[in-house]
C-alpha cells in the first residue's frame, strides 16, 4: 500500500507509540478488547500491550514497546531484548507468544538472536518470541486501514481507495464460475497445459489476450492466473461495469482519487496486474470508454516494468477487438492465446468426477469439441 512508499516516521512520543501498537495489534489479533497493561509508573512485567487472538480464547499474546530516539540512531540490543523477555516471564497468566516491538531498525543479528531464542523456548515448552522493527511494523500498519485512519490521516484516503480496489477485485473474481457442477458434485478442470502456456506467455509479454468462443473457459483461465499473482489487482468484469469512462467508474466505486493518482499508487511496487474480463462486450457497448481510458492511462503514464495485463474476449466478425484497442492506445508487447475445447486430460478428469458422462467423453472424436 502507499504507506510503504511514504517512509512514515515513528511517533515522537513513546506514549503515542504504545497507543499505536495497541490499536495495531487489536486489528492483527482481531481482538477489540486488546489493551495497554497497567498505567504509567506501574511495573509491567515486560508487556505493554496484551490481548487474545481471535479463535484462541484463554491464550494471551503480549507486546513490549520500545521507542528509540531516531535523532541519535539508537538501536535495540540483544541485552535489552533478553532483559525484557525475562520480565515477560512473570506476566500472569503465562503468555502464549511475546513480541518485542521497537521504533528502531532491527539488524539481521538481532533477528537471528530472536529466532534462536524462540526455537529453544518452543523446544522447552515455553512461549515463542519475535522481534518487530519499525519496517516490519510499517508493513503491518499498511494492511490495516483503520489504524492508518487513526494515526496517519493524511494517508487514509489513499489507503481506503486501494482497499476498495482490492475488494472490487475479490468480488469480480469471486463471481467467475470456474468449476463444473452436476448434482451435488463439482470439479475444477486442471487445464494444466493451457495454464502453463498462459503463464509463460505473460512472463514474456506485458499483455496476454485470451481469446475463444463463449463458454470455452477464458474467464476461468484468467481467474486461475490471478490466484498465483502476488501484488495489487485491478479488475474490470463486463457485467459489473455500468460507467462510460474510467473516471466515472472509479467514482461509482467510491474512490476519491483521480485515475492517474490511483494507478500511480497501484503501480509503485512494480507488480500491478490488470484484468479485463469480457473485454469484447465492454468495447462493443457504451462502456467502451472505461477500457480505452484505462489503456490510454497505462500507455501514457505507467512505466512498462510496473504492470502486466490479461484480457479475455471473443472474436467479433473475425476481428480482434482487444488488439485493435491496444493498437489505438499504442500499447504493444501483447501475446494471444486461444482457449479452445477441453483436451484429453480434462475429459478424463470430468469422466472420473461425473461417471455418467464417461462413455461420451472418452470417445476420441469428442475430444477437442467439448466446451466448459
Amino acid at each position: 500500500m502507499d504507506i510503504l512508499d511514504s517512509q512514515i516516521s515513528a511517533p515522537l512520543k513513546w506514549q503515542t507509540f504504545e497507543d499505536l501498537t495497541c490499536a495495531l495489534f487489536a486489528e492483527v489479533w482481531k481482538d477489540p478488547t486488546a489493551q495497554k497493561n497497567g498505567r504509567v509508573g506501574q511495573p509491567q512485567n515486560g508487556v505493554d500491550v496484551y490481548g487474545t487472538p481471535g479463535g484462541m480464547p484463554g491464550r494471551y499474546f503480549g507486546v513490549q514497546c520500545k521507542g528509540k530516539d531516531r535523532g541519535y540512531g539508537s538501536r535495540a540490543s540483544k541485552t535489552e531484548f533478553d532483559r525484557e523477555l525475562a520480565k515477560a516471564e512473570k506476566f500472569q497468566p503465562s503468555l502464549a507468544k511475546w513480541y518485542f516491538a521497537t521504533t528502531a531498525p532491527v539488524d539481521e543479528k538481532l533477528q537471528a538472536h530472536a529466532r534462536t531464542v524462540s526455537a529453544a523456548r518452543a523446544a522447552a515448552g515455553k512461549f515463542e518470541v519475535d522481534i518487530l522493527g519499525w519496517g516490519a511494523l510499517t508493513a503491518l500498519i499498511a494492511k490495516h486501514p483503520p489504524v492508518i485512519r487513526q494515526f496517519y490521516p493524511e494517508l487514509a484516503a489513499g489507503a481506503e481507495d486501494l482497499e476498495r480496489v482490492a475488494e472490487t477485485a475479490r468480488a469480480a473474481l469471486g463471481s467467475i464460475e470456474d468449476s463444473l457442477r452436476h448434482g451435488e458434485e463439482s470439479l475444477s478442470l486442471p487445464r494444466s497445459l493451457l495454464v502453463s502456456r498462459a503463464a509463460a506467455d505473460l512472463a514474456e509479454n506485458s499483455i496476454l489476450r485470451l481469446t475463444g468462443e463463449g463458454g470455452s473457459g477464458k474467464s476461468a483461465i484468467l481467474k486461475r492466473l490471478s490466484r498465483d499473482h502476488v501484488g495489487p489487482l485491478f479488475v474490470l468484469k463486463d457485467n459489473r461495469v455500468r460507467a462510460g469512462s474510467l473516471a466515472e467508474y472509479l467514482v461509482q466505486l467510491g474512490i476519491s482519487e483521480t485515475p492517474l493518482k490511483l494507478f500511480e499508487r497501484l503501480g509503485r511496487g512494480g507488480n500491478l496486474l490488470i484484468l479485463v474480463d469480457g473485454a469484447d462486450r465492454l468495447l462493443l457497448s457504451g462502456r467502451r470508454g472505461v477500457v480505452t481510458d484505462l489503456l490510454a492511462l497505462v500507455a501514457e503514464h505507467l512505466p512498462p516494468s510496473s504492470w502486466k495485463m490479461i484480457t479475455s474476449a471473443r472474436r467479433y466478425q473475425d476481428r480482434d477487438l482487444v488488439l485493435t484497442a491496444l493498437d489505438g492506445a499504442k500499447l504493444g508487447g501483447s501475446a494471444s492465446l486461444s482457449i479452445d475445447a477441453i483436451d484429453a486430460e480434462d475429459c478424463e478428469a470430468i469422466a472420473k468426477a461425473f461417471p455418467v458422462f464417461a462413455p461420451l467423453l472418452r470417445r476420441h472424436d469428442q475430444i477437442g469439441r467439448a466446451h466448459v
